[in-house]
């Protein structure tokens, strides 16, 4: 009797223990994925850590510190807009909350919503003035406003605060920045180029024609100026306008036919605007080009060009441009209206930028459409034009950019005097290295080969070009 009675007493006391460490975990659960969160944000594993801070989130929906974990592991994970849903949240459930302040100004920032950054980042300083990063991020903030006198201010503030050396350097070279963000910007540049070129093949084709209409199959050497002049007469934000001006002249040692001479002049008008978050930049330009060719009238060209530039993210950008263009050709040795080649052309096309290294290198592709609709049935043509591109810095300043293209062109109509429909692909390569030796002066030293392949073999051809370069600007 008596061991039946123990027993059961003995049954009654575990299952009242088993009973207490049900209600204790319950109760402990949520703090026990917490924990467990950020442990695993320790070790890097944010998905797995924002699972965790989830479940926790659900089980106590008025916990705030459920949430601001939630919001910590989205801004690892770089998603900044629910992070600052999550954070906001907090806000909701404890007013009072510093920490969550600096996280919302952060998250701002880093979804380039600079005005709602520098609100929180504010309030974070007071909240808790000795932290440098909260002066940091605000000095940046303010900055990308164009708030250049309280970004210094709040630069300077975090390096006399002494932190780590690298918030010290960070806060130093933005704070280098500012003093010529804060002088009046230049409404007048110049630049001048002086180049030595050879080319093993002289061809006539101006700058920005697609297709040449004489091939020497000769080479020669050529003495190249370049004069380029801009006046901006609206230059704030968020308006731009401004008048370009630029002189090529070209002069060979033998073949003076293909000397060229162009003056071209530009009045364009833009606006920059943030979408979404995202600056970005509309520009419309009229320009008005006037080609000689051997000092007689060569070519007239009427432009209007639209160019959109916006930025997609901290790494990449994007330029969409469209171009329409009436040519008008003088001087023409005609052997019938076929061979008249004034006409209309549209282009259109875009140019992305990929950055990297800290945005000192970037990639860039692009391709482009364009047809040409000329008086003469001879030289109407649809072309697609794709490229790519690499820049990079090397040693002691050199620059080196390196550029493909491939530009095929099918020509609409038969050829008059060549019974047959012609059909143009040309590869380009260029390579180039600069170096810019102070504010003013540049060299350069370029090499571009041409292959242009032709269903016509009197526009085959293939080329050679070498030159060195000097550029002073002010």
């Amino acid at each position: 009797m008596r061991k039946s009675v123990s027993l059961v007493a003995a049954m009654i006391i575990l299952g009242g223990v088993l009973f207490s460490i049900r209600i204790v975990t319950a109760t402990q659960y949520p703090e026990l994925l917490l924990s467990q969160g950020i442990e695993e944000m320790g070790r890097g594993e944010y998905e797995r850590a924002l699972e965790r801070f989830k479940r926790a989130a659900e089980r106590e929906p008025h916990n705030p510190e459920a949430y601001y974990y939630v919001g910590l592991a989205y801004s690892r994970l770089k998603d900044y807009p629910s992070a600052i849903t999550a954070f906001e949240r907090v806000l909701k459930l404890d007013p009072k909350n510093r920490k969550v302040r600096y996280a919302l100004g952060m998250a701002y920032y880093f979804s380039r919503d600079s005005q709602k950054a520098a609100v929180f980042l504010r309030s974070a300083r007071q909240d808790d003035p000795s932290n440098p990063m909260v002066l940091l991020y605000l000095g940046l903030a303010y900055m990308s406003l164009g708030r250049d006198r309280e970004a210094a201010k709040a630069l300077r503030a975090c390096i006399e605060m002494n932190p780590s050396s690298e918030v010290v350097a960070m806060a130093r070279d933005y704070l280098a920045q500012i003093p010529e963000r804060e002088k009046p910007p230049k409404r007048l540049s110049l630049s001048a180029t002086l180049s030595f070129q050879y080319d093993d093949n002289v061809i006539l084709e101006p700058e920005g024609l697609t297709t040449a209409e004489f091939v020497s199959d000769e080479s020669d050497y050529r003495g190249v100026a370049f004069f380029w002049g801009e006046y901006r007469f609206l230059q704030g934000v968020p308006w731009l306008g401004g008048l370009r001006y630029s002189l090529y002249q070209s002069v060979h040692t033998r073949l003076h036919d293909y000397d060229v001479t162009n003056n071209a002049a530009a009045l364009y008008g833009g606006y920059r605007g943030k979408l979404k978050g995202f600056p970005y930049k509309l520009q419309a330009d009229y320009e008005y080009q006037h080609t000689l060719l051997d000092n007689a009238r060569y070519l007239d060209r009427h432009s209007g060009i639209l160019n959109l530039d916006f930025i997609e993210a901290p790494y990449l950008a994007t330029k969409l441009t469209y171009r329409g263009q009436k040519k008008h050709f003088h001087n023409q040795s005609l052997s019938t209206p076929a061979d008249d080649r004034s006409a209309c052309n549209h282009m259109a096309g875009l140019t992305q930028y990929l950055f990297f290294s800290e945005k000192t290198r970037h990639v860039h592709g692009g391709y482009f459409f364009d047809q040409d609709d000329a008086e003469g049935s001879n030289w109407d043509y649809k072309g697609h034009l794709v490229s790519a591109g690499f820049f990079t810095p090397l040693i002691y300043g050199v620059r080196l950019r390196l550029k493909s293209e491939y530009y095929w062109q099918d020509y609409d109509n038969t050829h008059t005097t060549f019974l047959k429909k012609r059909k143009d692909r040309e590869w380009t390569q260029h390579v180039s290295l600069d170096r810019d030796f102070g504010k003013y002066l540049n060299l350069s030293a370029y090499y571009v080969h041409q292959n242009h392949d032709s269903n016509l073999d009197v526009y085959e051809y293939d080329r050679n070009i070498v030159f060195l370069s000097i550029t002073g600007r002010i």
